[in-house]
């Protein structure tokens, strides 16, 4: 149900007295609206003390059932498009309800739903699974913590020996995962012998890891390290030179100087079809001044270095693909939950003066 929403508050604890006054005034409120439905949204603007929708009208957006609090979800799904309800009592005050629009509700052939239901089903399927697997191989690698071997015989797994590793977290490794590294380097590991504690270093990839050889951390010698010093240093100041001389030929570039740079061959680029160009390159093409043309930009590159742009033509869209809409459409509603749900929280916190003690969940962590 598409529906927007004025919310007279009630705060909690509120007297009788100012409970009654609430309501008269999402009655009156309620006579407005109804007098002059098309007006349902300046109305929101104007009187909802719903923080999170009243700038926007009171729109919620599309709302599945259990979306919201049981009275307002019941209202709202016993209304007509077009219609008007009101005062509906929740622990948040008086609303009125306005519903815009139906969407779904139609049956559609099961040959037409079966690979969604089929996927569904052996995603489901593979969860639980995961799930016992995962709980086994927790007890087992503590239960026999002398040994990665009786976890490993029950999983179906090998045994592997990791290259040695150090205490730095390095990001993109399963090895070099923060929680992993904390684990490995435990005192139950290094002093006891005993197995880690297992670990998941990424969605459906669980690692538990033992004791072969440790070394003390140490400073190394000079010689020892002196290539790699160099290597770095040599790359950093390359990498500072790329971008000062990058910026500097842009500037001229922007003065309509003629650089005589060899262009490479012109491609269309689209937000959707990006062509491997970063993010950063991406946000200066589209950032680029089209009123007039060619318009100079750049960017650090992925890969180092610094990509100068040349912006030739700009055009808009003829169409825009029925999957795209769907999909964007799909974005915002998941980015106005998030809202909503954030609003929820944000005023329950304010209503029954919830206290955070980061020391105490740190010490759980």
């Amino acid at each position: 149900r598409h529906a927007r929403h004025i919310l007279v508050s009630v705060p909690a604890g509120a007297s009788a007295e100012a409970k009654a006054a609430a309501k008269a005034k999402a009655d009156e409120l309620l006579k407005q609206a109804r007098a002059h439905p098309d007006q349902f949204g300046e109305l929101a603007r104007k009187h909802s003390q719903d923080p999170g929708s009243s700038e926007s009208g009171g729109d919620l957006g599309f709302l599945v059932r259990g979306a919201t609090k049981k009275p307002f979800d019941d209202a709202l799904f016993g209304m007509k498009p077009g219609e008007i309800a009101g005062p509906i009592e929740t622990e948040f005050g008086y609303h009125l309800i306005k519903l815009e629009g139906i969407r779904g509700g139609t049956a559609q052939p099961f040959e037409q739903v079966r690979p969604m239901i089929e996927a569904e089903l052996k995603k489901a399927r593979a969860s639980k699974r995961y799930a016992e697997l995962a709980e086994q191989f927790n007890n087992i690698a503590y239960e026999q913590s002398d040994s990665l071997k009786p976890a490993a015989e029950a999983l179906g797994v090998k045994v592997q020996e990791s290259p040695w590793i150090s205490r730095k977290p390095a990001p993109g490794s399963p090895l070099g995962n923060e929680r992993f590294l904390k684990a490995v380097f435990s005192d139950e590991v290094l002093q006891n012998k005993r197995n880690s504690e297992v670990v998941e270093v990424a969605p459906g990839t669980l690692i538990a890891a033992r004791l072969l050889e440790h070394k003390p951390a140490s400073t190394q010698s000079f010689e020892a390290v002196r290539t790699d010093i160099r290597k770095r240093l040599v790359a950093e100041e390359a990498h500072k030179r790329a971008l000062a001389q990058g910026q500097d030929m842009l500037a001229k570039l922007r003065k309509g100087a003629d650089l005589g740079l060899d262009w490479g061959k012109p491609m269309t680029i689209t937000r959707s079809n990006p062509h491997d160009l970063s993010e950063a390159v991406m946000r200066e093409i589209f950032r680029a001044e089209a009123a007039k043309l060619p318009a100079y930009s750049g960017a650090e590159g992925s890969k180092g270095g610094f990509k100068l742009i040349r912006v030739s033509r700009v055009s808009e869209p003829t169409q825009i693909k029925p999957e795209m809409r769907k999909a964007a459409a799909a974005q915002l509603n998941r980015l106005v939950g998030q809202e909503q749900l954030a609003d929820y929280v944000a005023a329950l916190k304010q209503r029954v003066e919830v206290k955070v003690k980061p020391e105490l969940i740190e010490k759980k962590q």
